[in-house]
């Protein structure tokens, strides 16, 4: 049974044998995403230890889905990933950091959250990892205004050196996980040097 939406393009000749067709650009697929983002920011002077300021960002995924075609049912991915859904789409996420700051020094600490996300293509029985568990990231960066034309920054991404999630099996998207998701190269240092004139 066919789709008129696609066979209508299709002319054939007397004997049932294609003849040519219709390849327009269609939009035929459907993505559907709802869901709240909120901030939380607060600072506060510490007096001789410098000032702080808190802000976090939020996001929650209530609904995520996808429709092929027309005809097609949707398929659901808030809080899954694979399949369809293709990369990871955690029902929640945060980034939170914290700032210090006093005089020519400042520093910054971030933390990252990605729920629980599961495959949608198998279960337990059938897949390597059918889920993965939350993850967090910490990244830590330190400023120094070294003079009034000099300023240097130093910091540490994936502090905690956290590993990612080998997944394998066909659901991975690149180096058996999904590196826009997961951090896949461990700890890292840099530095930056910024002269003005």
């Amino acid at each position: 049974e066919g789709n008129a939406q696609f066979c209508n393009g299709i002319r054939r000749f007397p004997t049932g044998s294609v003849d040519d067709f219709d390849s327009l650009s269609s939009n035929i697929a459907k993505l559907n995403s709802t869901g709240i983002d909120f901030s939380v920011e607060y600072g506060f002077d510490a007096g001789e230890w410098g000032n702080f300021e808190l802000y976090s960002l939020f996001g929650y995924v209530e609904e995520s889905s996808l429709t092929p075609l027309p005809t097609s049912d949707p398929t659901e991915c808030a809080g899954l990933y694979a399949g369809a859904c293709g990369e990871p789409t955690p029902e929640w996420k945060f980034n939170t950091r914290v700032d210090w700051s006093l005089g020519d020094w400042s520093a910054r600490l971030r933390w990252t959250h990605i729920t629980e996300v599961t495959d949608t293509t198998g279960d337990a029985t059938t897949l390597r990892v059918p889920s993965v568990d939350p993850y967090n990231q910490l990244d830590l960066t330190g400023y120094w205004q070294a003079t009034e034309n000099v300023f240097l920054s130093v910091g540490v991404q994936n502090l905690m050196d956290t590993d990612f999630v080998i997944i394998g099996d066909a659901s991975a998207e690149q180096s058996n996980t999904y590196p826009a998701t997961y951090d896949t190269l461990g700890r890292q240092w840099f530095g930056r040097v910024v002269l003005t004139y």
